[in-house]
């Protein structure tokens, strides 16, 4: 709990000189000598606290429910409705994501399910429309509607671009038969974004 404190924003450092790297991935690389059951309390508190925060819905999702289980991660992508958490708040777990990856190397094995999961989740709810204005409660208030929804989408395109980032390394770092069964879901991901693509040109 208390090293969460010091990781939960990407650009904060742990001293005031000129250092390389954040707090985060220094914190991270340092974490990446310990075994990977040992971490998971850390990861837990980064992504349990958006997955149980689904309102008018019974399911109980949590980091523990993904892991090592396919089954239970292809329902969760199928059905988690995640267009309730606000985009400012998706981009930080996903950045969060990309330094877990990029920092704690062998461990990502044991935590590669449910990331990818919550990855592929948000890359569709974003192509299906669904997504709803939802503004973080840090973030400006101060802003016109027009700035406001302009600020929208540039978090949105941010949440795709990531979610591809992310799809693109892990799929290009891990065997790809452990991805056999979540094609169909990339698959109808990929065609959604070329259909929003062509339909913006469409409307240009």
């Amino acid at each position: 709990k208390i090293l969460f404190t010091k990781m939960r924003k990407k650009k904060m450092r742990l001293t005031s000189r000129k250092s390389h790297g954040t707090a985060r991935t220094t914190l991270l690389h340092f974490l990446a000598c310990f075994p990977s059951e040992e971490l998971q309390p850390l990861i837990e508190m980064f992504i349990n606290p958006l997955l149980i925060r689904q309102p008018l819905d019974d399911s109980q999702w949590s980091l523990n429910a993904l892991l090592h289980s396919t089954e239970n991660c292809l329902v969760f992508i199928s059905s988690y409705k995640s267009d309730h958490i606000a985009p400012q708040v998706k981009v930080g777990l996903l950045n969060a994501i990309k330094d877990f990856s990029r920092c704690l190397g062998s461990h990502m094995d044991y935590f590669m399910l449910p990331c990818f999961s919550i990855v592929l989740n948000f890359l569709l709810q974003g192509c299906s429309g669904e997504e709803k204005n939802i503004v973080d409660p840090d973030a400006e208030v101060d802003l016109s509607d027009s700035q406001r929804i302009s600020s929208h989408k540039k978090l949105q395109v941010e949440v795709t671009s990531l979610c591809l980032q992310i799809i693109n390394d892990t799929v290009s770092t891990y065997p790809r038969s452990g991805f056999e069964p979540f094609v169909d879901k990339l698959e109808s991901a990929m065609g959604a974004l070329m259909h929003n693509d062509v339909k913006e040109v469409s409307l240009k």
